[in-house]
This record gives C-alpha cells, structure tokens and sequence, in this order.
C-alpha cells in the first residue's frame, strides 16, 4: 500500500491530521475557501442548529450518489433511457424496491442494497466527539469537480435530477461546522480500470486574526500547482470507486452512546432522521467499547413500527392535498407492560410523535397537542406515533412548506392546513376510539362510588357557573347511567359505538370472499355535510381490498356533478373502508346530493347509495359550550395510573379529556394531603373522608379549570412547556388548599376549647 495513502486511510483522530499535514503535506499544499471566492462561508456553513442533520444530509448524499451511478449505468449499459421523476421511483426501478417502500422487502433483500453505504463510528481524540466515516460505491468525484460539487454552497446541481434528494445546493455542508476537520478522499467511475486517481483533501476552520477578524473561514486543502485537491495512484482493490467522507472529532451532541443503544445513540439519530429512507445503508461502530464490530443495517423507523413487533395496530389513508397527495400512517404502540408509555421513545420524542418526511427524511415532528386536543385520545398519547409523507406533493406546497436546512418546516398556512388534515383523517378512525377507551378502562381498577359521581356534578356546576356557559343536564343527573349508555357501555355494546351523527357497526373484521357478496355504507342517511368542509363516508366489503385501489372495479357516482369531490381514502382494513370527500362552496343550504358506491368483480356487481344534505353550520360560541361529564378518579401508590405514568409523592392530578368526558385522576398519596390525613386519623372515619373529599373537589376543579383555559387556545407551541406549568400550578393549589384545611381544623378546635371553657 502506498505509504502517503496508508496514512490518509489511517487518519482518525485530530493529532493524526495535523502530523500528516506537517510532516508529508505542508510544502505541497495551499488552501482556497469552501463555496469558491466566498470568503464569508461562515453564516451559510454553520446555518444548521442541528448536527445530527448534518450527518443525516452526508448520508443523504450518499445515497443520491449511489442512485446516480445506477441510473447512469442503467442509460449506458444498452438498456435505453429511462424517466425517473423522484427518488421514491428511482428505488423502485433501479433497485427493484416495490413502490420504492422498504417496508416491501426482506431482510436479505435490505442487506444486499445497504452494503451501498456505509456509516462508521471511530474513535478520536475527544471521547465524547466520534470521527465519522460516511463511505459510498456511487459516482465518485473527480479532483477538478469537487470545488463545483461536494464543497460547493448553494450551487443547486441537483436542481433538474428528479430522481435525487438533494436541490437546494448545501449538502451536508452544515456538517463541517460540527468537525474539527473533514477529510475526503474520491475515486470518479470509469469503464477504464484506474483511469482516475483517488482525489483527496481536507476542510478546516481558519479562525483568521481574532484581533482583526469578527469571523473566520472555511477552507480546503488543494495542490499548490493544479489548484485542485491532491491525487493520489492507488490499485482499485484499495479504494474502490466512490466517495469517503470523513468527520474528524464531530460533536454529535446527544447522540454520542455507543451505537446499539435504543436512544441516543447513531441507531436512533439515522433511524429517527432518515424515517421513511428510499435506500437502505449500513452502520458500524469501529470505537473501543462493548459493541465494537457491530453491524446494523438501517431502513428508517417507518420499516421498523410496520414490521416490528412493537404494534398493536396500524392503519393508512391516501389523501389528496391541493394539486398533490399526502400518504398518512399511524401505528398505536402496545400497552402490555408497565414500561410500554417508555417504548415509543425509540421511535420518536413522545412530546413530538407526529412525523413530516419528504424523499424520506424527516423535515420536522408536530406536537402531540394534537392526539390530546383534537384528536381527544389522551390514553393514546404516548402510544400513537403518525407518518405525514409528502414526497408526492405539490411543488407549490412543498416551496411553501419546506426550508433549506431541513430542520424544520414553516408556520405558514400550508402548515395548518396539514395538520387539520391530518386531524379530519385520524377522526374516522374508530379503532383508535376504541383503543383509547380500552386503555381507559386499565385505570378504572375501582368502581366509582355515588359520592364521586355527586362530587363530578358538582364540579361541572362550579366551572358552569365560573366560565358563565351552559351545562349538558344529562352531566348533572347522578342517575345518568339509567337514562344514557356510559362511554364504556357505548364502546363495548357490538352495534352503538359513537361516531360523530351516526350509529358505527362492529369493527369485527370482515372475511374476504370471491366473489364478494357485501358492499355497504354504514354512515347513517341524510348525513349532515357542510359547505366549504370535509367529511366522510364509512364502508364494509368481504371484497378483496385490491379491487378497490383502481376505477376499473370500484367508482363513486355523485349524483350533481362538481358539487362534491373526492380527496382520498384508507387502506381496506378487515373488510372497513373510509372515503374522504370535500363539499364545493355552490352548494346551497338544503340541498341533497345522493352518493353511490359501485363495486363490479367479473360477472358480480355490488352497489349501495346514501343522501347527504347541505347543512348550516352552527358558529362554536363559548357561551353554548357543553360542559362534558367531569369523572374524579382518587388514585394511590399502587394504582395502574400512578404507577404508569411515574408519579411520585409530589404528584397532584392529571386530566385526561375525551370525547364524551373529562377524567382526572387525583393523587390521594400527595405528600400534602397525605401529612393532614395522618394527623386526623384519630378524629375518626368520617372525618378523614370529609378531608379527603373536600381535597378532591377543590383539586378536580382547579384542574378542570386550567385545562379549559389552555383548550381554548387555538394553538399550543410548546406542550412540554405547558404541561410543566399545569404540574407546577397544581402543586401550588395542592399546598393552598391543605393550608385552607388545616385553617380550618384550627378554627374548629378553637371554638371547641372556648365552648368547653365557658
């Protein structure tokens, strides 16, 4: 081996690259500034806030080097041309991948694409600090190109490729800003063995004169002759074709653990960012620690919920958005043991579950305010992670949607449009009604006795009387359950499950024939539809679910013509179907549009038709609210909820609001409470329930009240934020009002020593 190229290859820490530019390079070399004549590449390099961004763009480009090379092969080779409009397609058919879904291959089949790319962790002069090797077999980089290509900042060469990732011209150039150097060594593809030398250079950060200088510079290494980075003659059994990026002592923060690690660690970092990746690569950890050898092949977490077994339950709709498509899946996490709540954060941050990814990597994770607020399933909270593909959407709102550094996506209209389109599909789910109530129905160890059931109307008239709005009677009646189903008795009764205006029939999955002989529409008839909104029409089939993916055996007949259009659909689960549908602004009140569904199977024909009516749509006024029924829950040490969500002695009360009611669950082990009711326990039964009951009310309330204040803002940024306010807030309550009861014992006992005196 070369002795100049075994020291090169060998380079992995910072001490390594400044003997090898000392003693080998230094009278061979100048340095030119990254992004050309740009001597302020300082702001564009280090515009990222994230390093783990950066890493996820080498890899990215990685990636589109290797589909590159296959696509240029592909045209050489005497195959002809061929159109690839994304890179979604260009894993499909330069790679074979089904739809371009990883999730459509096996484990052999990953490994043999993943080898493409290789991610290694190595040791270096920080431990805290890895060096970082990103390795590809794509195109490679001739010397003279590398100014124009891998250095270059905002040259925008990927602009007219459809078939790769990369277009905004940065790269992963933020990563630089992470590295005390980055090496690069490159072999460009030639039919002719050899033909091009390995290139080679080295980025650094020039500080300047700190006296004279507000910033410094990125630079690179180039031959003192050519001006272009150093070559180097070397057999292809040494360095094949392709590309090897080096970050030498990158700070990759939080992620730093050795690589098998669940969380913070590479695992997670490539996982998490490249969710829904079109080509699978390969990691390894090289560092001296107890996984050292280890190799992982990576396909993104949207592979790893869909075929792990982790999952209760999946389901997925195709919607239409603007002149584009969003695909939408949502998986709800299994709730088998006491440390599940903990699982999905191998996935995801639990306080961000909801994931937007374009070409499969992600752009950024919404709130899980969302499951809570909107979706009103809190007891899926912590369990239901949802993926918001948007490689086929429209380049208007992807422009709009999008920014450079990825890190992020805009608060802009497009924004909310999503995320109210993401709500209007995940609300026809009635699994995910269901599951939440079953999870509800863990807590509720204990029958709730009438003085619960007394204390919740209670309540519910306070807040009435506080918030002056009015009040659903049947709340207030504490002989409801005789005159109306529970939620648990609507979810568990086979027929009567609540869906918005209509009656849903059991989920029970549905078995397939052929030929099929059901096709219904299970939404009532005369549903309320409303103009300028969406809605949605449930179905049942025993039809096999491919006939309904094309026009030639399923088609929607609307009987006035572009008055109601389709916006999409859910994949057929067991036999249940939901079809979204968008009411036009002619539309006029009254108006009755009758909507047909046909299913034609070789010699079968199946059809079912409802009415929907125009509706006027009633204006939410605060003052009409209905106040939902108010359920307080005393939980103790040994209680599931407690022991869950990891309360301590310090815990107050949590709310949980659904649909149908507001639960709130109320630590009766409170340190404060629990101080007073020691000291009472000589006073006898009933005083101790009179302390405990008056603590309930006055807790429950409060905690009721904060929760409407902060529901009727129309948008929560920060929830952790928020949620450690709820917690502080009712720590505060909790303390005043065992103060209050503490008073008035006092008082009590005056008053009984004045009487006994007298």
């Amino acid at each position: 081996m070369n002795n100049l190229f075994n020291k090169l290859i060998n380079s992995i820490k910072a001490s390594d690259i400044v003997t090898l530019v000392e003693c080998e390079l230094k009278n061979k070399i100048s340095w030119k500034s990254v992004g050309g004549e740009n001597k302020n590449n300082y702001p564009i390099i280090n515009i990222g806030s994230d390093p783990a961004a950066g890493i996820t763009e080498r890899i990215t480009n990685a990636i589109d080097s290797v589909i590159e090379r296959a696509y240029l092969e592909r045209q050489s080779n005497g195959k002809g041309k061929i159109s690839i409009n994304s890179p979604r397609e260009a894993s499909k058919k330069l790679f074979n991948v089904k739809d371009g879904q990883l999730t459509n291959l096996n484990d052999k089949e990953i490994q043999t694409i993943a080898k493409n790319v290789i991610v290694t962790l190595r040791n270096s002069d920080e431990k805290k600090k890895p060096t970082i090797d990103i390795r590809d077999k794509g195109t490679g980089i001739k010397a003279i190109d590398f100014e124009d290509s891998i250095l270059s900042l905002n040259a925008g060469r990927k602009l007219n490729k459809l078939y790769l990732s990369g277009a905004y011209g940065q790269g992963g150039s933020t990563a630089l800003a992470y590295s005390k150097y980055t090496l690069i060594l490159s072999r460009a593809v030639s039919k002719i063995e050899n033909l091009n030398k390995v290139a080679y250079t080295l980025v650094r950060y020039n500080p300047g004169d700190i006296n004279k200088d507000k910033i410094g510079v990125y630079e690179f290494m180039v031959d003192k002759i050519t001006g272009y980075p150093l070559e180097i003659d070397i057999p292809l059994d040494e360095f094949d074709f392709g590309t090897l990026v080096r970050h030498i002592e990158m700070d990759i923060g939080k992620y730093s653990s050795i690589m098998t690690a669940p969380t913070g660690s590479l695992w997670y970092l490539v996982h998490n960012y490249l969710f829904n990746t079109v080509l699978p690569f390969k990691i390894e950890e090289q560092r001296n620690n107890k996984s050292k050898n280890s190799k992982r092949n990576i396909s993104g977490n949207c592979r790893r919920l869909s075929k792990g077994n982790d999952i209760e339950y999946q389901g997925e709709a195709y919607r239409n958005f603007n002149s584009g498509k969003i695909k939408i899946t949502w998986w709800v996490i299994k709730d088998e043991k006491e440390n599940s709540k903990n699982i999905i954060k191998n996935y995801t941050l639990p306080s961000k579950p909801i994931i937007i990814t374009y070409n499969g990597q992600k752009h950024d994770a919404l709130s899980n305010s969302i499951i809570k607020k909107d979706l009103k399933l809190p007891y899926l909270d912590g369990y239901l992670i949802i993926h918001v593909n948007c490689d086929e959407l429209d380049n208007k709102s992807r422009r709009e949607l999008f920014v450079t550094t990825r890190e992020s996506v805009r608060e802009s209209t497009i924004l909310e449009e999503l995320e109210q389109l993401v709500i209007n599909t995940l609300k026809e789910d009635d699994n995910l009604k269901v599951l939440n109530n079953q999870r509800k129905q863990k807590f509720l160890t204990k029958s709730n006795t009438e003085v619960m059931k007394k204390l919740g109307s209670r309540i519910a008239n306070k807040i009435k009387t506080t918030l002056s709005i009015s009040c659903d009677s049947t709340n207030q009646n504490s002989n409801m359950e005789n005159n109306n189903p529970t939620t648990k008795d609507k979810y568990n009764s086979p027929n009567n499950k609540p869906h918005g205006d209509k009656l849903v029939q059991s989920l029970k999955p549905i078995p397939t024939n052929n030929p099929p002989q059901l096709l219904k529409i299970t939404s009532h008839n005369n549903k309320k539809i409303y103009v300028g909104d969406e809605f949605a029409l449930h179905f049942i089939t025993d039809a096999d679910p491919k006939y309904f993916k094309n026009n030639n055996n399923f088609n929607i007949t609307i009987s006035s013509q572009n008055t109601i259009f389709t916006t999409g659909k859910t994949k057929m689960k067991q036999g249940h179907g939901v079809i979204f549908f968008k009411v036009n602004s002619n539309l006029k009140i009254g108006d009755i549009i009758n909507i047909r569904f046909d299913l034609k199977v070789k010699q079968t024909q199946l059809s079912d038709d409802i009415n929907v009516v125009v509706t006027q749509k009633v204006k939410n006024n605060s003052k009409n609210s209905v106040i939902p029924k108010i359920e307080p829950i005393p939980v103790e040490k040994s209680h599931p909820y407690w022991i869950r969500n990891g309360w301590d002695e310090n815990s107050v009360a949590k709310v949980e609001r659904s649909e149908q009611e507001i639960t709130v669950y109320i630590s009766i082990d409170n340190i404060n409470i629990s101080r007073i009711i020691n000291k009472q326990f000589k006073s006898g039964k009933a005083a101790v329930e009179a302390i405990q009951n008056f603590y309930l009310e006055h807790i429950c309330y409060h905690a009721v009240l904060l929760e409407l204040d902060y529901e009727k803002e129309q948008k929560i940024d920060d929830t952790e934020v928020i949620e450690q306010f709820k917690v502080k807030e009712l720590r505060r309550e909790s303390k005043t009002i065992c103060g209050i009861i503490e008073d008035i014992y006092k008082i009590f006992k005056v008053e009984a020593a004045a009487t006994t005196d007298n």
